[in-house]
């Protein structure tokens, strides 16, 4: 990795800018053949059944299915070493209400406060209709550009220069510690 500088963490800010801003992005709708093809496919169904359980009141800003490259790059070849083959991000003005409230929808959940690079906030795994399950509480559009930023430190895209990641994990950092610190107090994580 090259040490100067890039333009690359600058498109990268604006792409999360866009990205935080905007949102609604769903690639839970689109499934490429590969590995875990019929997996994929079903959790794509349970996208949209998902999606109408939690009701309209929730904005959902973001839904993927778990690609086959990301399942090839960590090894995987059977569903059941995966926790998060369907994910789901929603923005929560009360995240201990909501994440109470999304725990009915999933079989054997777990909810988590994580804080590390790359994510903070409220994450809730489970098994909805037979899919390994992650459904991510984020507080605002915010916090949400600085956990894009943050993704790109944690897995820096091959054109980043060492420079890029030092400035999207400091400013992404800034963004979601601003934004999320008083999540901890809010929802305290019951084991």
């Amino acid at each position: 990795m090259k040490k100067e500088s890039s333009i690359q963490f600058f498109k990268a800010l604006g792409n999360s800018a866009k990205e935080g801003l905007i949102g609604g992005t769903s690639k839970a709708k689109k499934i490429n053949k590969g590995i875990l093809f019929p997996e994929r496919l079903k959790a794509s169904g349970g996208f949209k059944a998902l999606k109408s359980a939690i009701g309209k009141d929730k904005k959902i800003h973001r839904a993927r299915v778990k690609s086959p490259s990301s399942i090839k790059e960590k090894g995987i070849s059977k569903l059941d070493e995966l926790d998060d083959l369907l994910g789901v991000q929603i923005y929560s003005k009360n995240p201990a209400k909501d994440a109470i409230a999304m725990k009915k929808h999933l079989k054997n959940p777990k909810i988590k406060w994580l804080d590390r690079k790359g994510y903070k906030g409220i994450n809730i795994k489970g098994d909805y209709k037979g899919t390994p399950t992650e459904i991510q509480l984020s507080p605002n559009r915010v916090s949400n550009m600085g956990q894009t930023l943050q993704h790109h430190a944690y897995k820096p895209p091959s054109n980043f220069t060492e420079w890029d990641v030092k400035q999207a994990d400091r400013v992404g950092t800034y963004l979601v510690n601003k934004i999320s610190k008083p999540w901890k107090e809010i929802f305290k994580v019951k084991k």
